[in-house]
């Protein structure tokens, strides 16, 4: 048996600024004789912003989590694309004379942390980056190459070119995602309009990926919308090592003001992808950003940009664990001659910057190949139970709540039916059988009660049945 910590340990009592409004009102109820039930409530209430419950899971064997290519334990890769902000003044220029790429650690100095992952597009057809490569490697960082066939799938072939791709991209020491023609789905892009021969083309490149670099774990990434016909493009789950999904917050689509976008949340453009992969793939999101400048209203929304960020990256780790990496799309489109449309930066307003370093700052978002959340799990073989990870084996989960007062009871619930009632926390635990559940995402809510059974905490986390 091994014991694995499922969330951050319990940090003692409430706030400071809790305990203060608890004392003042106390001192004010006692004045009024105000019954001592209300004060009651208020204190569960003033305690429900204690930290979370501290979980442990014991598995009955120590087989190691079965995660994909460069998938992450725990934790979410934090990428960006920087190549298109014209306010970065350091540039790399690769061997060839032609490339040039802006320098990560003046964007990661302006943001205020190590990012894990840079991505670079890739014409189809193009010379491999060797020194690029390396020298982002040698940083510890994963590389993401959206490779794209621009000039239409059939000059993809089984040829000299793919083949030497391959073995090239096997024969450097670098952990590589290769996310090729994405958003797929999307009419605006060459290789759209015959899925039979896209998942074809894709299923070639995977399959010779696969068989030269096994460093390289092929990334599938629709559009988030039109999602009608994103299942067609789907190449299957051999070729595919995850799943990816590009969107942008944006306040009117397609600079149309007959075709307003300001209510569409991120999470909402996340959703249905997640809801039809994350039980079998790790899921990154290739490309997002939100504007703070529009062209089209000639207006800042620097508002929505701050409220788009915090609440996106916030949800990750408490709604969307699966969610195994996320690339901000960092640039100014307002001096693209092709695309003026947004400014997308999170390095010139400070607004934007801040919401951005406040939202990254948690260990959660992974700054490197070598870098883990060690918030959430210690090291040992058994295999953990974090939220959003696969279950595949006999787990019985302890929970120690911390100190609530007036506690009693335990009470375990799996998707929404009580499955365990226990007193004394020696007893508090339940153990759950994946072999007895329907494969996808599960859900375990525990109640801690008083001896009349009144809630006093409740939490709950998600975890993804194998088999």
């Amino acid at each position: 048996m091994a014991k694995v910590l499922l969330h951050k340990p319990r940090l003692p009592g409430m706030s400071r600024r809790a305990w203060l409004v608890l004392a003042i009102t106390l001192g004010f109820c006692a004045l009024v004789g105000i019954p001592f039930i209300w004060m009651r409530s208020l204190l569960i209430e003033a305690s429900s912003q204690a930290p979370p419950m501290q979980f442990t899971a014991v598995t009955s064997a120590t087989a190691q989590q079965q995660l994909a290519i460069h998938e992450p334990a725990t934790g979410c890769i934090l990428g960006a694309y920087i190549d298109l902000d014209p306010s970065l003044q350091l540039k790399y220029m690769c061997a060839d004379g032609k490339r040039t790429h802006r320098i990560p650690a003046e964007f990661e100095k302006i943001v205020g942390k190590k990012h894990g992952m840079y991505f670079f597009y890739m014409g189809y057809g193009k010379e491999f980056p060797f020194d690029w490569i390396t020298k982002l490697a040698d940083e510890n960082r994963y590389i993401h190459i959206a490779l794209e066939p621009n000039d239409g799938l059939d000059q993809v072939q089984e040829d000299e070119y793919l083949i030497g791709l391959a073995q090239d991209m096997g024969s450097i020491d670098a952990k590589i995602f290769i996310r090729f023609a994405s958003e797929m789905n999307g009419p605006w892009v060459r290789y759209h309009g015959n899925p039979t021969k896209y998942r074809e083309k894709f299923r070639l490149i995977s399959r010779l990926m696969h068989k030269y670099a096994p460093n390289v774990a092929m990334v599938w990434c629709p559009y988030f919308q039109p999602v009608r016909t994103i299942p067609d493009y789907y190449p299957g789950d051999d070729a595919v090592d995850w799943v990816g999904v590009n969107m942008y917050s944006v306040t009117y689509y397609n600079q149309n003001d007959r075709t307003p976008a300001i209510e569409k949340t991120p999470q909402e453009m996340l959703q249905w992808i997640y809801d039809q992969y994350a039980a079998k793939k790790p899921i990154m999101i290739g490309e997002y950003a939100t504007t703070h400048y529009s062209a089209m209203e000639e207006n800042q929304a620097v508002n929505f940009a701050v409220n788009n960020i915090l609440n996106l990256y916030r949800d990750l780790p408490l709604k969307y664990p699966r969610v195994k990496a996320i690339n901000y799309f960092n640039t100014n489109n307002l001096e693209l001659k092709h695309r003026v449309n947004n400014d997308y930066r999170i390095t010139v307003e400070p607004a934007v910057r801040q919401a951005y370093m406040d939202a990254t700052a948690s260990g959660y978002f992974l700054s490197g190949t070598d870098d883990y959340d060690d918030s959430r799990v210690i090291q040992g073989k058994a295999k953990a139970v974090l939220s959003g990870q696969t279950l595949s084996e006999s787990t019985r989960i302890v929970v120690d709540p911390g100190r609530v007062d007036g506690a009693v009871w335990a009470r375990f619930s799996l998707d929404g039916a009580v499955v365990h009632m226990a007193q004394g926390r020696e007893n508090w635990a339940v153990t759950v059988e994946p072999r007895e559940l329907s494969v996808g995402q599960r859900r375990l809510e525990i109640e801690i009660l008083d001896v009349n059974r009144q809630v006093l905490r409740h939490e709950s986390f998600d975890f993804f049945v194998i088999r």
